[in-house]
């Protein structure tokens, strides 16, 4: 809702919001972001359970093989391929991240067997988050570079599909949300000052991956 809502404000305050909707209709809007907001807001209940898994430093290295799995969605559904440097590059980046994987699952051997366990869960769920990624940047930058769509309207696109499955999710109670919304009956009960920091960060970060993209693309991006 925050994203939403600073999109809202710069396209105003910019005085892009009468362009971007020139040629804009809900049908489009939909047909565009759809897919990448349902992708996106996938990766977010993923990483979300690899967070509670993994400590940061693991799941951050976790999180670079999106490269890869950009590069391979880009040759998959662009046709885009990489120099063979670049694929060796992405391959090492690719191996180093299961290597912290492995280490982590090693110190996590003894008699903590849970532990282990949910190190498996957290990197399965990280990496499904990467590949994640990976293909909602690929249809992000077809949006963005191909059709050239506004960066501040694509991006309060994604934010209001976002919405709409974090609500269908609350709604039919898909992992288990909204039985605790139900049993707290407030959606901030465990909110923090603290805990405006990531939402802020990631909402402001999402903006620029989308400007980001639309200037140089998604596998350099």
């Amino acid at each position: 809702a925050l994203k939403l809502l600073l999109c809202l404000v710069g396209l105003v305050f910019s005085s892009r919001l009468r362009p971007a909707l020139k040629d804009w209709s809900v049908e489009i809007g939909f047909r565009e972001a759809a897919m990448p907001s349902m992708v996106f807001a996938l990766q977010n209940f993923v990483c979300t359970a690899a967070y509670r898994r993994l400590d940061g430093v693991t799941f951050n290295v976790l999180s670079q093989t999106k490269l890869l799995f950009t590069a391979l969605f880009a040759l998959a559904l662009r046709g885009r391929d990489q120099t063979k440097q670049q694929w060796q590059a992405l391959l090492l980046i690719f191996i180093a991240s299961a290597s912290a994987v492995i280490g982590e699952g090693a110190a996590s051997r003894g008699p903590m067997e849970a532990s282990r366990a949910d190190v498996v869960v957290g990197a399965a769920a990280a990496l499904l988050g990467a590949a994640l990624s990976g293909l909602g940047s690929v249809l992000s930058e077809d949006v963005l570079v191909q059709k050239q769509r506004d960066v501040l309207l694509f991006s309060a696109e994604l934010a209001a599909g976002g919405i709409l499955v974090v609500g269908v999710n609350l709604l039919l109670d898909l992992n288990g949300d909204g039985t605790r919304l139900l049993h707290s009956r407030d959606l901030f009960a465990l909110w923090t000052p603290s805990t405006l920091l990531p939402v802020v960060t990631l909402g402001c970060g999402g903006i620029l991956v989308g400007v980001v993209t639309k200037a140089v693309g998604s596998v350099r991006k």
